[in-house]
């Protein structure tokens, strides 16, 4: 009895460290913005000393996925409380919220999931032993569900739950490629259109990476080359039909790009890293 006692105040201690450790590793990158390479250096760094930390603490990875879920789940709630303080009601979603959370800051919580995800898998590829293969795949399965979840919240907040319905409708630009000239051959270096464009790639990213391991199969191969396009597309003219944002085709090229990009990491990932059946 008192060993299942210590087992459990051990784990929740654990878990306590686990969730704080991952808050603290993105809510650090995300007090530097306008430095998005410091950003992303600080926080994966960050990350990656956590995972080595909790591999010395032999902290398990059941407690590690329910520790990143809730640190997941607590920026969307921190989100959700921050716009009632706002806005001075409990009626949040009766108009577009206050940005709480831009590119960079959203990106810095995407870094921390894929680093904790990262290191199991590859610790696992490592030990070559079917157990932790086992071990790693009920992780993956808990983390993958809390991670599409936690970016099904982003689309919503970044494409509509900020925006404001009925407004003056937008004329859709229609030139492909303008994006890039814009940002690339402007003649003067913005930092706000950099995130941007590298956010319209990244933002679709997690996307292609987590539907790949269930699409990559058959007959469903045909819905993996659609999807980005038919997905980034219904954004795109919701967002003109309902007066919400300026609705542009280099937007669904980027998406695209960034769902394929999210593919082809994990199609990689998967092979680098091949796990003992």
């Amino acid at each position: 009895m008192q060993e299942r006692s210590d087992n459990m105040i051990k784990t929740v201690l654990s878990g306590i460290f686990s969730v704080g450790y991952m808050l603290i590793s993105a809510y650090a990158g995300m007090q530097f913005t306008g430095k998005l390479a410091f950003q992303i250096i600080l926080t994966f760094s960050l990350s990656l000393i956590f995972t080595a930390a909790a591999d010395l603490a032999k902290i398990k990875m059941p407690v590690l996925a329910v520790s990143a879920s809730i640190s997941a789940a607590f920026w969307v709630a921190y989100a959700v409380v921050a716009q009632m303080i706002v806005k001075g009601t409990f009626f949040i979603f009766n108009s577009a919220w206050h940005y709480m959370f831009y590119y960079d800051s959203i990106g810095m919580v995407f870094i921390v999931l894929i680093v904790v995800t990262a290191y199991q898998r590859i610790k696992a590829f490592i030990k070559k032993d079917a157990e932790i293969t086992e071990q790693y795949e009920k992780f993956y399965s808990v983390i993958s569900v809390a991670f599409t979840l936690f970016y099904i919240a982003v689309l919503a907040y970044c494409f509509f739950i900020c925006r404001i319905p009925g407004g003056v409708r937008v004329e859709p630009n229609l030139d492909p490629l303008d994006v890039f000239k814009a940002t690339f051959f402007s003649g003067a270096f913005d930092y706000e259109r950099l995130v941007l464009f590298f956010g319209n790639i990244a933002i679709f990213i997690p996307l292609g990476y987590l539907l790949c391991h269930r699409l990559n199969r058959g007959g469903l191969k045909i819905v993996l080359v659609l999807l980005p396009f038919a997905l980034s597309s219904a954004i795109e003219i919701s967002q003109y039909y309902f007066g919400m944002g300026h609705p542009d085709i280099d937007d669904v090229i980027l998406n695209v790009i960034g769902f394929y990009i999210g593919a082809l990491l994990k199609t990689l990932f998967d092979k680098v890293f091949m796990l003992k059946r």
